[in-house]
């Protein structure tokens, strides 16, 4: 669906966000678990589900990194930080966001996603 581009800059926004809170699940689960396997002396586990979302999510991260160039700011945002969580795939993007750092420096993430070039915001509301 996101990469088709049949999606509004707003809706593919919002689907990547939610995959960097899926990715995240099994860092999260970690940490997590963390205390309890100290006590034990033992290794933190995670969910076991949380692998399979981790390496899912991971599968589809080339393809989502090929729009780089055709996302606005906010979605190549949550790109970078969906890419930082797989420094393998990441890599391909490192000057990329380099080049949108040094850009929108000192700007609000939101200060980008209203320009008419780049909308992720409805111009107008559904009744």
């Amino acid at each position: 669906m996101i990469l088709t581009g049949g999606l509004s800059a707003l809706r593919r926004l919002g689907l990547c966000t939610w995959l960097v809170v899926a990715a995240d699940c099994r860092l999260a689960g970690l940490l997590g678990d963390a205390e309890r396997a100290a006590v034990r002396g033992l290794l933190p586990n995670a969910a076991p589900w949380t692998q399979e979302v981790h390496l899912a999510v991971g599968e589809q991260l080339p393809a989502l990194l090929t729009r780089w160039n055709t996302e606005p700011p906010a979605i190549r945002y949550v790109l970078a930080c969906l890419a930082a969580l797989y420094p393998q795939h990441g890599q391909q993007i490192v000057e990329d966001v380099a080049a949108m750092a040094t850009e929108y420096a000192g700007r609000r993430l939101g200060s980008t996603c209203n320009s008419p070039k780049h909308s992720c915001v409805p111009t107008t509301r559904a009744r």
